[in-house]
């Protein structure tokens, strides 16, 4: 029984595995010259690696938004004396815009960033942008296809392209026109940068494709979380065309916004002319009507018997007036408002005078949706989700400017009646007015509303135009974009102390998958080290 025990131990024992690690240190350091052979071998790879790929820059920038939430900035004092400033725009939503596709599109078109030009070199490629001693015009480049080809300079005004195989596909001068099917293009060349023998490969991109590539190396975010400052960074090859996409793409914006409040202003503008020109007509007609009472009556100058009770009249009739003048503007605005021979979503009139503020700010923030969603239509259709939404919000808060409307209409109504009622207590006492002068200031009263509402839908006009010209840019460089002194990429002293790391693991890595591989018994030693039991002998 204890032989059998024995044996049982003997057999467990074998099958244990064991590792040896001084044994193993004493192998590695056997096999010193497999590690001078792979730290030299992954040194190297790692410095080809490094110096094969093309260096990559962060053009960074700050630039500070104008909110009026977080800090006004730019805006002139005469936009605010004449209500003419529009606040609550949030800078969230400006980054947004910011990094819009379509914003992205519009600077790629203008650059011309969808052709890239590249030189070839022995160890990596240098990319060119204004330094190339080509350039490429394409008479429609919306036609374009992604297509890859070299231009060679053959002499002064001589060039060969080629395509991708390197197959010659035209020989010419410049400026000669290359037909590539649905568009045609010709090679410019830059006298001062053209060098005999040079070969560049042209990347022709469609704008949409290059527009995507900027928007994913384009990163925008605020700055601080109460602020109104947001860093935007582009990676880019070249340095150069990074600077000049980042000042091109801040300027659009601008260039963008200032168009949006323009549209407003001139929808204003047009609402009052439209006004204007039905309010002249009436005014006409009044004037008529005085003209043809003074010849009916035979008056030529009206004076009044009971001066002393008309000046006590004469505070309660501009009141009147006032308000008379105010409910006319809400009304038109009512009329447009429910005007149904236009779109559905229309941009309404703003900054009329009105006194009541909630209804101001209910058309200020319509309009902006209304914006908001012309944007989006340009990019998505009408069955969009998102565009779906944002008219589901406009229907609603265009409900609320028809309660808002005829909630203000109900309150001047009411004040105009109290008014009416103290001049109607003031006319009681001019019992010895000629019934001539009261139909004759019934007239004028009219009259002089209605050109009181001319003058004002004049001055309103003035003050759009203006508008128009005089509002400042939404967004001020604060710190112009640099692309720093050094590439962000590729990271060399990362690539070469990995490439060091890996010439030490890549020799301890086979050596120890050899050594678990091993199964011979060399001598007694490593038989003693796995089994406990006693040796009776060698052969």
């Amino acid at each position: 029984m204890k032989m059998i025990n024995q044996d049982n131990n003997l057999l467990q024992t074998e099958e244990e595995e064991y590792f040896d690690l001084k044994t193993f240190f004493y192998k590695i350091l056997a096999r010193w010259w497999w590690f001078a052979i792979s730290i030299p071998l992954c040194a190297l790879i790692a410095l080809y690696i490094c110096f094969s790929s093309t260096p990559e820059y962060k053009v960074e920038a700050k630039v500070m938004i104008s909110d009026s939430k977080k800090g006004e900035v730019g805006i002139n004092p005469m936009l605010k004396e004449l209500g003419l400033f529009q606040g609550t725009m949030m800078v969230e939503n400006e980054i947004v815009e910011l990094k819009s596709k379509n914003l992205i599109l519009d600077v790629v078109k203008e650059l011309e960033l969808n052709v890239d030009y590249t030189r070839e070199k022995v160890l990596r490629e240098e990319k060119l942008y204004k330094d190339s001693p080509f350039r490429m015009l394409v008479d429609l480049p919306e036609n374009i296809k992604d297509t890859t080809f070299y231009v060679i300079a053959k002499g002064a005004d001589k060039i060969e392209v080629l395509d991708a195989d390197k197959n010659v596909m035209f020989e010419g001068n410049f400026s000669q026109a290359i037909s590539m099917g649905d568009y045609r293009m010709t090679v410019e060349k830059s006298d001062s940068l053209l060098q005999v023998g040079d070969e560049i490969r042209v990347d022709l991109l469609t704008y949409g494709k290059a527009a995507t590539d900027f928007h994913k190396r384009l990163e925008i975010s605020l700055l601080e979380k109460n602020a109104s400052a947001v860093g935007v960074s582009l990676k880019e090859t070249n340095p150069g065309k990074g600077v000049d996409f980042l000042y091109t793409m801040i300027r659009r914006y601008n260039q963008n916004g200032i168009e949006d409040k323009q549209l407003v202003s001139e929808k204003t503008v047009e609402f009052i002319n439209e006004r204007l020109r039905v309010i002249n007509q009436e005014l006409g007609d009044i004037e008529n009507s005085a003209e043809t009472f003074k010849k009916t009556n035979q008056l030529t100058n009206l004076t009044s018997d009971a001066a002393l009770a008309m000046e006590q009249k004469k505070a309660t009739d501009a009141e009147l007036l006032k308000l008379g003048t105010e409910m006319d503007v809400v009304k038109s605005v009512r009329a447009y408002l429910e005007d149904r021979r236009g779109e559905e979503f229309r941009i309404l009139p703003e900054q009329l005078g009105l006194t009541d503020e909630s209804l101001n700010s209910g058309i200020s923030k319509y309009n902006e949706m209304i914006l908001r969603r012309g944007k989006l239509l340009q990019s998505a259709r009408e069955s969009n989700p998102i565009v779906l939404g944002l008219e589901a919000q406009l229907r609603d808060l265009k409900s609320s400017i028809r309660s808002a409307i005829a909630n203000v209409e109900n309150g001047l109504d009411i004040k105009i009646k109290s008014l009416e009622r103290e001049s109607q207590q003031v006319e009681d006492k001019l019992t010895s007015v000629p019934t001539q002068e009261k139909q004759y200031r019934s007239i004028a009263r009219e009259q002089e509303l209605k050109e009181n509402l001319f003058l004002f839908l004049m001055q309103k006009r003035e003050e759009a135009e203006i508008a128009k010209l005089m509002y400042v840019p939404m967004a001020k460089i604060i710190e112009n974009p640099d692309p720093g002194e050094h590439p962000v990429a590729p990271r060399k002293m990362l690539i070469l102390l990995f490439g060091m790391f890996m010439g030490v693991v890549l020799p301890v890595g086979i050596m120890f998958v050899a050594d678990m591989l091993d199964t011979k018994v060399r001598n007694a030693d490593e038989v003693g080290k796995v089994v406990n039991a006693p040796l009776l002998g060698t052969l």
